[in-house]
């Protein structure tokens, strides 16, 4: 693949690709991370885009120096779609996070497929169809949810066949996916931040107190603070939460940074539930993605330290060179997996 690059090799410039239904990118304000990349010496610029021939378009073939930063899986909001860094690999140009390949992954059987030649355990599922909700295997409550969601958008706990029937409905006029229904076990819920590093990779990890008789990480409760309480686990957690996600990352041949969540029973085993390729980026106080705060919690990274990081990936992915002051800071941020 051929690399666009300033004449004397270095990467100057950090686009913004992002589709033009803002819906799809409402899990994203990118001010504070433009903000943020001007102050380590970049240019900045956001694309706007629906389809693939507009993507190839925006980027003109004398493009030099340019580093896309996705903020979108697809460009009009199909979620099984083909995805936005495949787009990117066909025109030739470094972007921050996993290559397309990783994308199979986006959806919840997929992964689940996937896990099938891994070690690590994920929670026994059945795709459910109207007709075979009386079947269901598992005790209740169980957990349904649609094969494509985020922000834990279509997830929904049951508590008998008739709420599962009505979840079904809903989940299914309201997405148009398939819908899968979990087994759920009595356990703890934590979300783990992953940034491929040089020696170790920079692991951020938060456990999920639910209130108000929640048992899941729903839609109702992320909407509601008042249900979430957050701490960050005790060292010997961190290290099974760390080993297991850097696990994870091998098994799928992950190669940028992601966000997964897991529920530990009460043995102490884990099961991954989720992954998310492209992790929301809020980083302002009062709406603070988890994959930040993830960070910031274990590891006290700050804005720029947590873009730094995702920085320092890309370069080494794409054998990239930047501008001061960001290759400083960037090679200091490398050093916090090495840490940790």
């Amino acid at each position: 693949m051929h690399l666009r690059r300033e004449p004397d090799g270095t990467t100057k410039v950090v686009w913004f690709i992002m589709s033009e239904q803002p819906s799809i990118d409402r899990g994203w304000d990118t001010a504070d991370v433009d903000a943020c990349l001007r102050g380590l010496g970049f240019r900045t610029k956001h694309v706007h885009v629906s389809t693939e021939a507009q993507a190839c378009s925006a980027i003109p073939s004398d493009s030099r120096g340019v580093l896309a930063w996705p903020v979108c899986y697809t460009l009009a909001g199909d979620v099984d779609g083909r995805p936005l860094p495949a787009v990117l690999e066909d025109v030739g140009v470094a972007f921050i996070g996993a290559g397309a390949r990783s994308y199979e992954l986006n959806g919840r059987i997929r992964l689940k497929e996937a896990l099938a030649g891994s070690a690590i355990r994920s929670p026994r599922y059945q795709i459910v169809h109207e007709a075979t909700i009386e079947s269901i295997p598992f005790e209740m409550p169980c957990v349904m949810k649609c094969e494509y969601s985020s922000e834990s958008r279509g997830v929904r706990v049951v508590h008998s066949k008739d709420e599962a029937r009505e979840a079904w409905h809903l989940l299914t006029s309201r997405f148009g996916q398939r819908v899968i229904v979990e087994e759920w076990k009595r356990s703890r819920e934590f979300t783990v931040a992953y940034i491929p590093g040089v020696e170790r990779p920079i692991i951020g990890a938060l456990e999920f107190i639910l209130l108000g008789g929640r048992v899941v990480v729903d839609e109702i409760a992320k909407c509601d603070n008042r249900l979430i309480q957050f701490a960050v686990p005790d060292r010997e957690t961190i290290k099974h939460l760390s080993d297991t996600v850097c696990q994870l990352a091998t098994d799928l041949s992950i190669d940028g940074h992601f966000r997964a969540d897991f529920l530990q029973d009460a043995g102490g085993e884990l099961y991954v539930i989720d992954i998310n390729l492209m992790p929301q980026m809020h980083f302002s106080e009062d709406c603070l993605s988890y994959f930040p705060m993830a960070l910031r919690a274990t590891l006290g990274m700050d804005t720029e330290s947590v873009v730094c990081g995702l920085l320092d990936s890309a370069r080494r992915k794409w054998q990239l060179t930047y501008p001061e002051p960001a290759a400083r800071k960037v090679a200091c941020a490398a050093k916090l997996g090495e840490e940790r």
